[in-house]
Parts: C-alpha cells; sequence; structure tokens
C-alpha cells in the first residue's frame, strides 16, 4: 500500500465504524449533510442514486426537499410505503446482485448517496456500484458507516485503493488489460476511474472520472435493454431453449494437467439471435446501444467478468470504458442490414475457427428474415484485407464474402440494423452438437483437393516460443518412428487441410489451434500432449461435439500454475516426459 495511503487510512479524518448500541444513526440527517457536499451542483443534478436500509417518510421528504431538479432512485434493503414523492421511484434490492441490477437498468447517476448502517453494503457499494457513476459524478458515503475498524480489514483494504489513486500510484506503468487476472484488473479499473477522494466532517467524498459502458451478460441483456429502453434498441429474433447433454466421447489423461476424465456433461444456455437497430461497432468485437456494451462484445458472453481486453480498459465485473485508439462517435453509417462475424483476435486462425464459426448457425436466422443482410468482419492493427481463410470459411458456408462490411482498426461504426447470434462454442464451458452440422457444411464446401500428405495417422507439430515443447524434436522423432506423417497445418491451403485432417484415422499433436483441423475428423482417434498450465479445452469441445475419442499427455510447464488463470503461465514452455509415457502413448496411438 503505498505510503500516503496509509498515512490517509490513519488520519483522524478517517472515520472508524460506530457501534449501532452507543451511536444513534439518523439517515435522513446523514442525506441532509451528504447533498450540502455536492454545493451548487445539489440545484442541477438530474439523477441520483441513494442506498438506504429503507426509505422513510422523512428521509423521503429530504430527497424531494433537497434535490428538488433530481429524479431519485432509492435502493433499499425493505420495502416501506411512505407516500414517495413523484420525483422518488424505490427499487428493494437485498443483495449486491440486484443492487447492481439497479444500476444497469437506470441512466448513470450524476451521484450515489450511500446511508446504510451495514459495513458489508458499504463495502459493496463502493467496490461495485461507483462505476456506474457518470463523468465527474460523486460518490458520498456517510460517516456512520463509511470508515473501517480493525474489524473490517476488507473495508480498509477498498478506501486504500481509492486513496492509492488520489495518489496516483493505482496503475502499474505499462499494464495491460488483457495481461493481468480479473482481480486485479478490477482494482486497476476503480483506481484509474478515482478523479478525487476527500473527507469532510467524516463523510467520504469521491469523484469519479471517466464513462463506463455496461456490461450485458446475454442471459440478462433483453431484460435489461427492455427496461431501460423499451422496444427502441430492437430484439431478439429467434431463441432456443437451454438444455443438457452427455458427451458420447470418453476422455483419458496422463499425468497431471487440467482437464477431467470421462463422459463430460454440458450444460448448454439459451441461444438467441437479436437485432439491435443503430448499434455501434468497433474492429475486435466491440458492439455497443446506447451506454451498453452488448453480449456480442465477448467471447464468453456467459460469465460473472466479462472482458474484451482489446477495446476496453481495465475492466470491472459490470462496467468499462472503450480504449482511446476506438473513436467516441460514429466515422459512418452503415444502410441495413449487417450480421456480426467479428472477434477480439481477428487475423488468428484459433479464434476465427471457434468463435466466428459458432456464430455462423444464426446467419440462416438473420437471412430468412432479412434477405439483404450482409457479414460483418473486422481487421487487426496495420492490415488491409481479411484474413484468406476467414473469407475462405464463409464463402464454403454460402456467405457472400464479396458483399463483406469491413470495419477497420480505430473507427466506429453506426448500423441501422446489426444482428448477432449467442456463440455455440464459448471455451471452456460448453459445446452444441448441432455445430458438428456447421463443420459439416464448412468441409462440404470447401474446394475438393487431395490431401498434401500421405497416411492416415498425422502429428501436428507446433513452432515458435509461445507454448513450444521444449523436446519437441524426441516426441517428432518418437512419432514418425511411429509411422506418422509430422505436418504443420499453416503450410497447407485452408482447403488442403480439410483433406489432410478428413483422411486421418488417428489425429496427434501439440495442444492449440493447430489441432482444430479435427473438427473434420469426426471419426479419428485424438491425442494432445500439452503443457500442466495448458487451460484452454478447445480440443476437448471439438471431440465432445464430434464424438473423438480423447487422450491427454500432461507436460511440465516451465512457468509454474499459480491456481489462478496466468497468461505466463498459459504461453509457458513445456517440457515432455517421453520415457515415462512412451508405453501410454504406443497403446493410444495403436
Amino acid at each position: 500500500m503505498p505510503t500516503r495511503a496509509r498515512a490517509w487510512l490513519r488520519s483522524p479524518h478517517v472515520p472508524r465504524r460506530l457501534s449501532p448500541a452507543r451511536h444513534h444513526f439518523d439517515a435522513t440527517a446523514a442525506v441532509a449533510r451528504l447533498v450540502g457536499h455536492l454545493g451548487g451542483r445539489a440545484s442541477v443534478v438530474e439523477h441520483v442514486v441513494v442506498v438506504a436500509d429503507e426509505l422513510t417518510p422523512a428521509l423521503a421528504g429530504t430527497l424531494a426537499a433537497h434535490l428538488p431538479a433530481a429524479h431519485v432512485t432509492a435502493v433499499v434493503r425493505r420495502a416501506t410505503t411512505p407516500a414517495v414523492p413523484p420525483s422518488v421511484s424505490v427499487r428493494v434490492a437485498t443483495k449486491t446482485a440486484a443492487r447492481v441490477q439497479v444500476l444497469m437498468e437506470v441512466p448513470p447517476p450524476d451521484a450515489i448517496l450511500e446511508v446504510s448502517q451495514r459495513p458489508n453494503d458499504k463495502h459493496a457499494a463502493l467496490l461495485h456500484l461507483f462505476t456506474f457513476l457518470r463523468d465527474r459524478g460523486a460518490y458520498l458515503a456517510a460517516a456512520a458507516t463509511a470508515g473501517p475498524s480493525g474489524r473490517d480489514p476488507v473495508m480498509r483494504e477498498a478506501l486504500a485503493d481509492l486513496a492509492a489513486a488520489a495518489d496516483g500510484t493505482g496503475v502499474p506503468a505499462g499494464a495491460k488489460p488483457e495481461s493481468v487476472p480479473g482481480v486485479v484488473a478490477e482494482s486497476l479499473e476503480r483506481a484509474a476511474s478515482v478523479a478525487s477522494v476527500r473527507t469532510v466532517r467524516g463523510d467520504v467524498v469521491v469523484v469519479k472520472r471517466g464513462d463506463h459502458l455496461r456490461k450485458l451478460r446475454d442471459w440478462a441483456a433483453d431484460a435489461t435493454l427492455d427496461a431501460r429502453l423499451g422496444p427502441t434498441w430492437g430484439a431478439t429474433v429467434h431463441e432456443e431453449p437451454a438444455f443438457t447433454f452427455t458427451a458420447t466421447n470418453v476422455v483419458t489423461a496422463y499425468g497431471e494437467g487440467l482437464r477431467e476424465v470421462g463422459r463430460r456433461t454440458f450444460h448448454v444456455p439459451e441461444m438467441r439471435v437479436r437485432r439491435y437497430d443503430g448499434a455501434t461497432v468497433a474492429a475486435r468485437q466491440l458492439v455497443t446501444i446506447g451506454d451498453y456494451a452488448t453480449p456480442d462484445t465477448f467471447r464468453h458472453p456467459h460469465q460473472r467478468r466479462l472482458h474484451n481486453g482489446k477495446v476496453l480498459e481495465f475492466a470491472t465485473a459490470h462496467t468499462g470504458r472503450v480504449r482511446a485508439h476506438i473513436a467516441a462517435e460514429p466515422t459512418r453509417e452503415v444502410a441495413g442490414a449487417l450480421f456480426h462475424l467479428d472477434t477480439e483476435f481477428p487475423d488468428h486462425f484459433g479464434h476465427v475457427t471457434t468463435e466466428v464459426l459458432s456464430r455462423c448457425w444464426g446467419w440462416e436466422v438473420a437471412r430468412e428474415l432479412d434477405p439483404a443482410v450482409r457479414p460483418l468482419v473486422s481487421i487487426g492493427v496495420g492490415e488491409d484485407h481479411v484474413a484468406s481463410f476467414q473469407l475462405q470459411m464463409l464463402a464454403a458456408l454460402g456467405i457472400d464474402v464479396g458483399d463483406v462490411e469491413v470495419v477497420r482498426h480505430g473507427e466506429r461504426v453506426l448500423v441501422e440494423r446489426l444482428y448477432a447470434a449467442t456463440p455455440r462454442f464459448e471455451n471452456p464451458h460448453h459445446t452444441h452438437p448441432e455445430l458438428a452440422e456447421t463443420w459439416r457444411r464448412l468441409a462440404d464446401g470447401l474446394d475438393r483437393v487431395e490431401s498434401p500428405v500421405d497416411g492416415d495417422r498425422i502429428f501436428v507439430s507446433r513452432r515458435g516460443d509461445k507454448r513450444a515443447c521444449v523436446d519437441r524434436p524426441q516426441v517428432e522423432r518418437f512419432f514418425a518412428d511411429e509411422g506418422f506423417a509430422i505436418v504443420y497445418p499453416e503450410d497447407y491451403a485452408y482447403a488442403e487441410q480439410r483433406a489432410l485432417f478428413a483422411q486421418a484415422r488417428c489425429v496427434a499433436g501439440f495442444g492449440g489451434s493447430g489441432m482444430f483441423g479435427v473438427m473434420f475428423a469426426p471419426t479419428a482417434r485424438v491425442v494432445v500432449i500439452a503443457a500442466d498450465g495448458y487451460g484452454a479445452s478447445n480440443e476437448e469441445l471439438i471431440a465432445a461435439t464430434n464424438g473423438n475419442e480423447l487422450h491427454y499427455f500432461w507436460g511440465t510447464s516451465l512457468e509454474r500454475p499459480t491456481g489462478r488463470h496466468d497468461l505466463r503461465v498459459f504461453n509457458s514452455r513445456f517440457t515432455f516426459d517421453l520415457d515415462r509415457f512412451r508405453p501410454a502413448l504406443r497403446a493410444a496411438i495403436r
């Protein structure tokens, strides 16, 4: 903790938690006091959120009297029935998640007044609600609950984060949003969002810096948009129910790794195709409607922490700031209908193969509703054309790539009607059995060519330093001696890759995107060699979709796992004990 932050916390101006048994807390007086801290702004603020235990008649009257120009959203624990002024709306929310949802559904407030008596509520409001404020908005916490004592170390740490931000020490130099764990990213974002922290007669006043997008999870998007925007945002035009299925294939593993063995059961969420009216898009998968980042912005739209580090700065669980290189306002407009086929990594074979292809099921839905719909993709920094393999994939699925709309780095495009589909493949959580039909159509649509190598047993090797096997020469020699052709799929045209995998009876290789061609080999036995820090489940999900028998052999990462997702570990080089696994390997590739 920075020295100035510690000094601030030790100062007599930082209030300490008061015992309810010895101190009477008057929420009405606290609100009046906090409004006073706003000074002249109190007469012009338009929207204020009040977090309180309950809305008493006296508190309701105080809000109306002291905030004459504002609409007040009162977020309370207990439902009461005072005479509520027309300018005050009441939402009952006893849990943090429910309070966050209230903030998701209302305009960005000019101020948040926290007057609850529960220290945990105060802590949660600070961590989870603060970034919903508009730029230069104020978060004000009443003295009776603002400060932690030694019995509340979590709250003390939360306030220390804000004090560190006031010092200008909140964000490490050179830190990148895509390269830090989620919890760290959240702390960094809160720090970067603080313009100032001060205490006034024991109350805490924090002024926010910057505007944030609200991040929509797939299952909550429609209800949230309806509550805030009504029908103007668009609609879900197609929906398929959630279901559960158990894969027909069996997964075995040798050594210690991150995959479970046996037959895996998958819980597939609802699949939706949405139409957004007047959405804006930016390269690398950003889709916004108003001040919302839609689920289509995220590779994992069903998770608690939604993140896209290429377009959003250090993101909290519920909010994120658009990165500076993206235009603040639309730079051009596109009339008509587009279908969103973008990814956070538009020039990356593996991400396009798993993330873009898994959304293509919605193309036929959109085309039936809007026959003139066109595909939308983006290109990466410094690129001037869409990757050839991506155009071949789309063309093979019957999508007219001659009519593709390309979004370039930095621009922001306003789209009259944008269609987008829930992904049927979300690593590491689920796949969808019908994705196999997409892969079959893709294979049938590619040019008929001969395989570039003979034989029905291939070993997919890997170049470069990223996730490289230190013992690659020995491993390649072992498989060559066993009659396998050593291949690097990236050396071949995409149609040749299809032919290469389609003829294979056994596919072995190092874990990574080179193995994704297994989607064209639904009857092949699959052997994956990977590091024990390799947390991706792509090979497992592909095998579960097809029904491939799958065997994992685990090596040892040079960067050791820490118990949480760490890119250094994920991308680490690794060793592989060939002597230890030689008998099991021979049995698996029989």
